[in-house]
C-alpha cells in the first residue's frame, strides 16, 4: 500500500536579520500554488502551510486554505501546526549534541542515565543504548501507545509502566515503532545535561536557530496569535477537535512550530548541522543520525516505484528515489500531520503542515511533486495518482467489512445481563478499566479516555471511544465468564482489519480487581 506521510506549498524568503519576506520562487516550481489548492479541494483539507529550502534560502512558504473551518481566518507560512513525530528528530539531534559534548555517548546503556528505568527483559533492560532506542530496535512496537496516549500520567510514570509491557519481537532483531523509546531517551537527555528535555530544545535548537514561534507544549499555544485547530475527516468535510496533549511523552511528538520556523530547522540539517557558518552538531554525529540503523520492511508500490532500500537511522527515515538519497518524516497527532524531507546531495527540503487528519496522503503527494520538480524529473500527478489509490483501497476495506460482518454471529444476546459485566478491571502495564452501565456499558480507562460498547455477539461488544484519535481507533471487548456467572476478566483487541504493525490492543486481559463485585 501506499507510504504515510505528508506535503504542500507555498513561497517566502528571508531578508537579512530583519527576516522581511520576498517571493523569488525558481521557475521549476511554477504552478505550485494552483497544484495545491487543487489538492486541497481535492482532498478536502481545511489549511496547509509548505516551504520549501535550497541551499541557505527558503525560496517557497506560503499558507493555504483556513485555521479553522467555519472562521475567515487564512493559514499563513507562520501559522503554528503540531509536527507529531518530526519531534523525533529533534531528540536526536539533542543527542547528537550531548555526544559531542561528551556528557552521552551513542552506545552506552541507558541505565546509565536511568538507573530505575526497566524492561520486561532484564537482558534488554541492561543492554539497550542511546541508538536502540533512537532507531526503533527496541523488540518494542505501538502495543503500549494507550499507556500514555490521553491519560494523566507524567512522563516519570509512563516509563515506570514500561517494565510490564512485553516485547513484540527479539531485541535487534528487526524494526518496531516505538514512542515510548523516544521519552526514554529524552528523559535520559534531561538527565546527563541536568535540564528538561524542553529547556534543551529551547535552549540548543529553538534560539539558536531563530525558531521564536515553536514550541514543546500546547500550553504555551495561548501566547500565540497564529495557531491552527486541529479537524478531523467528518462525513461532511473537516470538523474541529480539541488540541491534543501529549506532554507525557513530549520528545516523541509534541512540538508545534510553522512552516517559517520549519524552514530554519531544514536550513541547519542541509548545512550539516551549522547555522550561520558555526557547528551546532558535529559532523560525525550528524552522519550517525542520518546513517541507516534499522532496515524497515518496504515492497515497491505507487508512491516509491523504483525503490532499493528503506531504512531508519535516528529519528529520521531514508531511502533512495531516482537515484538520490532521501532523508524523511512523518508526523501525526489528532487533527494534525506534517512531512519534512531533505535530500542533502541536491541542497534542498520540503516542510508541510495540515490541520486535518484522517488520512496524510495529500501531504505525501505534494511533497513528492514539489520534490520531482526540484529533481528535474518527469512531472507525475501525484495527487490524483494518491487519490485513486486511497479510493481503491477504501472500497476494497469496504468489501472486506461486509464480508467480515457477513460472518459476525447473528441473534445472539449477552451471556448475563448487563449490570453484572460492571465493575474495576486491572493490567499491570494500562491500570484500571471501569465497567459502568447508564443507558448502555460504557469502558473508561482510569485517569484517560473511555468509550461505548455496544453488543457484538455473545460475551463480545464492540467499543468506540467518545473522541477520535490515532490511537482510538474500534477495539473489540470480550468478557469472561465462570461457571457461576460472574464475570472475572476482560480482553481488548484491535478491530481485526487494523494492519497488524499498527495494533494498539493485542488480546490484553484485565482480570477483576479484587474487592469488585
Amino acid at each position: 500500500m501506499i507510504a504515510v506521510r505528508a506535503c504542500i506549498v507555498s513561497i517566502l524568503t528571508f531578508l537579512g536579520a530583519a527576516d522581511a519576506v520576498a517571493q523569488r520562487s525558481p521557475a521549476v516550481l511554477r504552478g505550485i500554488d494552483a497544484y495545491a489548492a487543487r489538492a486541497l479541494a481535492d482532498w478536502n483539507i481545511a489549511g496547509l502551510a509548505v516551504a520549501v529550502v535550497h541551499g541557505n534560502s527558503v525560496v517557497y512558504a506560503r499558507g493555504f486554505g483556513l485555521k479553522r473551518v467555519g472562521n475567515a481566518d487564512p493559514v499563513t507560512e507562520r501559522t503554528v501546526f503540531a509536527i507529531g513525530s518530526n519531534t523525533k528528530l529533534f531528540t536526536a539531534v539533542l543527542a547528537g549534541m550531548l555526544v559531542d559534548q561528551g556528557r552521552m555517548r551513542w552506545n552506552a546503556p541507558l541505565i546509565d542515565h536511568l538507573p530505575e528505568f526497566r524492561l520486561f527483559d532484564p537482558r534488554v533492560t541492561r543492554e539497550l543504548t542511546l541508538i536502540d532506542a533512537l532507531s526503533h530496535r527496541s523488540g518494542l512496537g505501538q502495543r503500549g501507545e494507550m499507556v500514555a496516549y490521553g491519560t494523566s500520567r507524567s512522563r516519570a510514570q509512563v516509563l515506570q509502566q514500561l517494565r510490564f509491557l512485553q516485547p513484540n519481537s527479539s531485541f535487534r532483531s528487526g524494526f518496531g515503532y516505538s514512542n515510548a523509546m523516544f521519552l526514554a531517551a529524552g528523559e535520559a537527555e534531561a538527565v546527563a545535561s541536568g535540564m528538561s528535555w524542553d529547556s534543551l530544545i529551547v535552549r540548543r535548537i529553538f534560539t539558536p536557530l531563530g525558531m521564536s514561534a515553536s514550541t514543546t507544549s500546547i500550553e504555551a499555544l495561548s501566547q500565540l496569535r497564529d495557531v491552527a485547530t486541529p479537524h478531523t475527516t467528518g462525513d461532511s468535510g473537516p470538523v474541529p477537535i480539541p488540541w491534543r496533549n501529549i506532554d507525557n511523552i513530549a520528545p516523541a511528538g509534541s512540538i508545534n512550530s510553522s512552516a517559517l520556523d520549519m524552514a530554519r530547522w531544514l536550513k541547519f540539517l542541509l548545512a550539516g548541522g551549522r547555522h550561520d557558518g558555526r557547528p551546532l552538531l558535529s559532523d560525525s554525529s550528524m552522519r550517525m543520525i542520518t546513517s541507516p540503523h534499522t532496515m524497515m520492511p518496504h515492497s515497491r508500490d505507487t508512491l516509491r516505484p523504483s525503490i532499493h532500500f528503506l531504512a531508519y537511522g535516528l529519528g529520521v527515515m531514508t531511502y533512495d528515489y531516482r537515484g538520490v538519497k532521501v532523508l524523511s518524516h512523518g508526523g501525526g497527532i489528532d487533527g494534525m500531520l506534517s512531512d519534512v524531507t531533505w535530500i542533502p546531495e541536491r541542497d534542498f527540503g520540503v516542510v508541510v503542515l495540515a490541520n486535518t487528519d484522517g488520512n496524510n496522503l495529500a501531504q505525501v503527494a505534494l511533497t513528492r511533486w514539489i520534490v520531482d520538480r526540484m529533481l528535474g524529473a518527469p512531472e507525475v500527478d501525484w495527487s490524483s495518482v494518491l487519490l485513486n489509490d486511497i479510493r481503491r483501497y477504501q472500497r476494497d476495506m469496504t468489501l472486506l467489512r461486509v464480508r467480515l460482518d457477513s460472518l459476525r454471529p447473528r441473534n445472539t444476546s449477552p451471556g448475563v445481563d448487563l449490570e453484572r459485566y460492571t465493575g474495576r478491571f486491572e493490567h499491570p502495564l494500562y491500570g484500571a478499566i471501569e465497567i459502568a452501565d447508564a443507558d448502555a456499558l460504557t469502558l473508561r480507562l482510569v485517569g484517560g479516555p473511555g468509550g461505548t460498547l455496544s453488543h457484538w455477539a455473545h460475551d463480545t461488544f464492540l467499543l468506540q471511544w467518545e473522541s477520535a484519535g490515532p490511537a482510538l481507533r474500534p477495539a473489540h471487548v470480550t468478557f469472561d465468564i465462570d461457571p457461576t456467572g460472574r464475570v472475572e476478566a476482560l480482553t481488548i483487541r484491535d478491530d481485526l482489519l487494523a494492519p497488524p504493525g499498527e495494533r494498539v490492543w493485542e488480546r490484553d486481559r484485565f482480570t477483576r480487581e479484587k474487592g469488585s463485585p
